[in-house]
């Protein structure tokens, strides 16, 4: 016609494929989130562009992967654009066991020789957690006290048995687990003297000779190293060593040297000893001025007598007086070598005079002087007496008594 006439054509942009885009941990095909999906409807042929997300913890392995941009795809193939992520490096976790008190290690993890802390390496670890409880059931003797988690910002509040989650973040931590050895019975060590039951050792702090108690508390599974005290006990010398109710003793040496466990039943260990041998102790009873002996010699032996007294008495001598009853050394302590000697020393007692008359027959008329044999120091020592030979007499009888024995009173003899 006459007038200008428009005719349009419409077109629109063919459908294409979509595009994908997940975000995976590396190594594995977990996600991290739901992948994101870029619809393709109506945009063939037009390009697209993909980011990466940023996600807590986790660091990007690559941050453009090949085909993190391009054109749609065909309807029909969609493309996957895939961000790899992995968790950030943090510090280490360390865990100690120690004994209270102390820094002394008593755990031995997995693979290890002796005691040591436990390490949980942080690598690649931001965020997770690490469970912790703790190790008593492994520590032999010990029992559980506390645990100190002021060393760790990531652990939650422990429980009663010390049980915590620390979760690891960018610095190192430290929790300190901590136990005390298990109280155990006692030890009981009697040093007696052998054959009885009497204790001859004083225990420091002790007011006397008593046992030895060594206690077990917290001592569970630790040594005793025991031996006689026989440097402790004047006078006497070790003899044996009884270790037959201590079920942890190990074999005694020629001294008694033995070492024990402490364990939870009670132990006993019993050292005996005797006292050691000395010098004699001899006893003379000599005539005073003499060494002639009144009575037998008497022999104290030192046989086992180390440090203990001796106490000696006169003898009882007929017709004889001690003249020193308590010679200076008549009581006092067994020689530690040779020998003691102790002399007591008699004289002979008074006897009464015994009196020689030589009478005429039937009278009491003297034809010599009288005979007077003194009596001093004679008790019991014979006498003889002998007729005259008188001018113009002869003797009637020979006296009963003409020989005889000093007494303690006078005596008459008449011819």
């Amino acid at each position: 016609s006459t007038t200008a006439q428009t005719v349009i054509y419409k077109y629109r942009r063919k459908d294409a494929g979509n595009v994908i885009v997940k975000y995976i941990e590396d190594g594995t095909n977990i996600p991290l989130k739901s992948p994101d999906t870029m619809n393709g409807t109506g945009k063939l042929g037009l390009p697209y562009t993909t980011t990466p997300e940023n996600f807590t913890n986790y660091e990007l392995v690559s941050a453009t992967p090949a085909n993190h941009t391009g054109n749609y795809p065909p309807a029909g193939s969609d493309i996957t654009v895939t961000y790899v992520y992995r968790r950030k490096n943090a510090g280490n976790i360390t865990v100690n066991h120690y004994e209270v008190g102390t820094t002394t290690q008593l755990y031995k993890p997995t693979g290890s020789a002796t005691p040591a802390a436990e390490t949980f390496n942080g690598t690649g670890k931001m965020g997770l957690s690490e469970s912790l409880t703790n190790k008593a059931a492994d520590i032999d003797n010990y029992e559980y006290v506390s645990v100190d988690v002021t060393g760790a910002t990531g652990a939650n509040t422990p429980n009663a048995n010390g049980d915590t989650t620390v979760t690891y973040n960018a610095g190192n931590q430290v929790v300190n687990y901590y136990y005390r050895r298990k109280n155990a019975s006692s030890i009981t060590v009697h040093h007696i003297e052998d054959g009885t039951n009497t204790e001859l050792y004083t225990p420091t702090g002790a007011s006397g000779p008593s046992p030895e108690i060594i206690s077990g508390n917290g001592r569970l599974g630790t040594n005793e190293n025991l031996t006689n005290r026989v440097g402790d006990i004047p006078n006497y010398e070790y003899v044996s060593v009884d270790v037959s109710g201590a079920n942890t003793a190990t074999t005694p040496s020629s001294t008694g040297a033995t070492t024990l466990t402490h364990t939870t039943s009670p132990q006993t260990v019993i050292y005996k000893y005797r006292r050691k041998n000395v010098g004699d102790v001899l006893v003379h009873h000599y005539e005073a001025g003499t060494t002639t002996s009144l009575a037998n010699d008497e022999n104290l032996s030192g046989v086992g007598k180390s440090g203990l007294t001796y106490t000696t008495n006169p003898a009882s001598i007929p017709n004889y007086t001690v003249v020193n009853a308590t010679p200076t050394n008549h009581t006092g302590t067994y020689p530690a070598t040779g020998t003691t000697v102790v002399t007591y020393e008699y004289r002979r007692n008074d006897a009464g005079n015994v009196t020689v008359h030589h009478y005429i027959d039937g009278t009491t008329t003297p034809l010599v002087p009288d005979t007077v044999l003194n009596g001093t120091g004679k008790l019991g020592l014979p006498y003889t007496t002998t007729d005259h030979n008188i001018p113009n007499y002869t003797l009637v009888a020979q006296p009963t008594n003409a020989n005889g024995t000093f007494t303690t009173g006078n005596q008459t003899v008449t011819y």
